[in-house]
């Protein structure tokens, strides 16, 4: 995962001359099955969503990982989005969907998912890295600064431990500087759990049995009764 500004040359500049700024954020679900869905968005100011609106390029103006993952084998397209948001800025973005979580790895990152089984629990451990980059020679890494990226993830059962920046309605969030992830990358890392299923249904089976074995007792106490 490059996280590096890329733009054609003519728009670079006047990209900075203008202090246009954007943010992008990942929304990852993960299921008890290992998959799960992704929620790529990014978001450009007025100022720079009308230099996207007017170029002619029919290629993506920023490489920012994300906007194809539908290419690798496993990973569906759920839905893609372009808004224009009140104050003018734009916003744009792909949903996807997977059964296996790690083909989320976009470039030079790596995504790992654990599931593991050990007595009353199921544990789930997601570790994604995200390299330190450089950035491209044209572009100003002060400049960096300005834009943010943010990373927001939803682990099933209880989260238990976490390197998070902050936690949002029972969600993981980083939120960082995109200059301070290409310098120094970023490691996301998670742990949940959650009871068993199987020993959650066979506690309902222990206990619809014992409901059923206490009503037949009583039944043929009722009826003891009556006969005598």
């Amino acid at each position: 995962m490059r996280l590096r500004l890329k733009l054609y040359p003519a728009m670079l500049l006047l990209l900075f001359a203008c202090c246009g700024c954007f943010s992008v954020e990942y929304q990852t679900e993960i299921n008890r099955r290992g998959g799960g869905t992704r929620t790529v968005e990014i978001v450009m100011d007025p100022m720079m969503a009308g230099l996207y609106n007017k170029s002619s390029v029919s290629e993506k103006l920023f490489n920012i990982p994300g906007q194809g993952l539908q290419a690798k084998n496993g990973v569906v397209l759920a839905g893609s989005s372009k808004a224009e948001l009140d104050d003018g800025s734009l916003k744009l973005s792909w949903r996807y969907r997977t059964g296996r979580a790690e083909l989320f790895s976009d470039g030079a990152d790596s995504l790992k998912l654990n599931i593991a089984r050990a007595g009353l629990w199921v544990y789930y451990e997601y570790r994604e890295i995200i390299p330190a980059s450089q950035p491209e020679k044209s572009q100003p890494s002060s400049g960096q600064n300005i834009y943010r990226i943010r990373h927001k993830l939803a682990m099933p059962g209880q989260v238990i431990s976490h390197n998070a920046d902050s936690i949002l309605s029972g969600s993981l969030i980083w939120n960082r500087p995109l200059g301070q992830v290409t310098d120094v990358g970023l490691v996301m890392e998670a742990r949940s759990r959650e009871l068993n299923p199987i020993y959650i249904l066979l506690a309902l089976f222990l206990l619809l049995a014992g409901v059923s074995l206490l009503y037949r007792h009583k039944s043929r106490l009722m009826n003891n009764k009556n006969i005598a």
